[in-house]
Parts: C-alpha cells; sequence; structure tokens
C-alpha cells in the first residue's frame, strides 16, 4: 500500500469532532461560511470531512438594531436558545457567523459545556501574528493601525477595538460618512439583494490608505462576502476565513 493510500485511510478512520453552526445571519454569508469549510479541508473522500449541524436561523433578530434599540435581552435568549439545541445535538463545539452577535459571546458561552470558537478573538489573533511576523510590520517603528469595517452594533459594542487593544493594535475606525457606506454594502448590497459595487467602496479604502492604515478587519459576515465577490487584497482581513480555520482544526482535520 502506497504512503498516500495509508494516510488517505488513516484520515478516514479518525474520529473528528462535530462543528455546531448558528448561522442565517445572513444566509450568503453562511453559505460562504460552509464553502470555505468544504474547500479548506485537506479531504479525499466525503468521510475526510468535517461532520456539521447548521442551523440557517434567517428569522433571527437583526442584531445591531436589538442592541442599540432595547431588543438585546430577546436576542441573547434566542442566541442561548440555538447554542443549547447544538450541544444538545451532539455538537462538540460551535461557531456563530455573525460578528454583532459576539457582543453577547460571554453570556452565550456560559449557558452552555461546549466552546464558542469566537470569530473576534481568532481573526485579531491572525492580525497580530500577521504584524508580528513583519509581514506588514508598519513603517518608523509606529504602532501598527488597523481599520475595523463592521456593522453599527459591532462598532459601539466595541467588540473588536477591546480585542485590538489587548494586543497593542491601534484602532482606526471610520468617518461617519464612509461607515455609511459600509452600512449600504452590508444591508442594501448583500442582505438586500442590491448591486455590489467595487466603486462605492472607492471612499472608504481611500480614507483607510489616507488615514495610515496598514489593513483593515471585514467585521461583518456580509463584508466576507463582499470580499469574496471582488478578490479583495490580503490587506482586508476576513475574519470568517480565520474562523473557518480554526473550526477545521478544532474538528481534528488539515487546513489547506
Amino acid at each position: 500500500m502506497e504512503r498516500n493510500e495509508r494516510d488517505h485511510r488513516h484520515m478516514e478512520d479518525k474520529q473528528s469532532k462535530t462543528l455546531g453552526v448558528i448561522g442565517g445571519m445572513g444566509p450568503a454569508a453562511s453559505l460562504l461560511f460552509y464553502s470555505m469549510i468544504i474547500d479548506h479541508t485537506a479531504a479525499y473522500s466525503d468521510q475526510q470531512h468535517i461532520d456539521m449541524i447548521i442551523l440557517n436561523h434567517a428569522s433571527m433578530p437583526e442584531r445591531t438594531k436589538a442592541l442599540q434599540e432595547g431588543g438585546r435581552d430577546g436576542l441573547l435568549s434566542k442566541l442561548i436558545r440555538d447554542a443549547q439545541m447544538l450541544e444538545k445535538c451532539g455538537a462538540d463545539g460551535f461557531v456563530i457567523t455573525c460578528n454583532t452577535s459576539h457582543a453577547l459571546a460571554d453570556e452565550i458561552q456560559s449557558a452552555v459545556n461546549i466552546p464558542l470558537l469566537n470569530i473576534v478573538t481568532v481573526a485579531v489573533e491572525e492580525c497580530a501574528d500577521r504584524h508580528r511576523r513583519g509581514k506588514k510590520r508598519a513603517p518608523e517603528n509606529r504602532d501598527v493601525k488597523i481599520a475595523v469595517l463592521a456593522t453599527k452594533g459591532a462598532i459601539g459594542a466595541e467588540i473588536y477595538q477591546k480585542e485590538m487593544e489587548r494586543r497593542d493594535i491601534s484602532v482606526y475606525i471610520p468617518t461617519p460618512q464612509s461607515q455609511q457606506l459600509v452600512h449600504k454594502i452590508i444591508y442594501d448590497d448583500v442582505k438586500g439583494g442590491g448591486a455590489l459595487s467595487l466603486s462605492g467602496f472607492k471612499p472608504v479604502e481611500d480614507e483607510l490608505i489616507s488615514a495610515g492604515c496598514d489593513g483593515a478587519i471585514m467585521g461583518c459576515t456580509e463584508l466576507s462576502v463582499f470580499k469574496e465577490h471582488f478578490k479583495l487584497p490580503e490587506f482586508y482581513l476576513d475574519p470568517m476565513m480565520s474562523l473557518a480555520k480554526r473550526a477545521i482544526e478544532f474538528a481534528g482535520r488539515e487546513f489547506k
């Protein structure tokens, strides 16, 4: 038996963990996450892919609105119920394919006995690692400055800012004008089924360059869809890809 065949058979025999997914926020982003898992798992048969339980909870209350207009408790209760459902169905760990929901991550985690793979934590870890290796080191010995592109709810809850500050990464928050353009991409273009436009994003990019940013975190899963659609460069770090890598490794498979 040749080595590759033996390695492949060993992968089939190896028991992997089951990943739970709280998705549907929005559906296009959850579909992209599933595709990332499939495309980046080193697998040579069906049996070598990871087992997943996907809960496409598209009717989940809008996260920014819930956080900013008094619906926080209702949103939290639904997310906790979903996490508990995944645990009862046999998930060994779970992800939430929505950045803004991670404003409630600690409370969701405390309600279950399986780990939440936190998209914010893994993205900022990758961001810090990139710059620590000098791959994207800032010039003139200044601090690395990374922009956060996200929903108003995520920006207001400071989910990325707090994690980045813990890792000594300077944070840049776009101006209200650019934030409005980001909002349009998220809600009108991706969630709303509008036409995706790279030209509509250019003023945001111009602002980030003028502000001296060394990169930007696409801190909304709809922005992950936008990044994938236009194949944006590495300057834009995609938290959902970071999460897919962590999820594959958590399940006991190899990321390719």
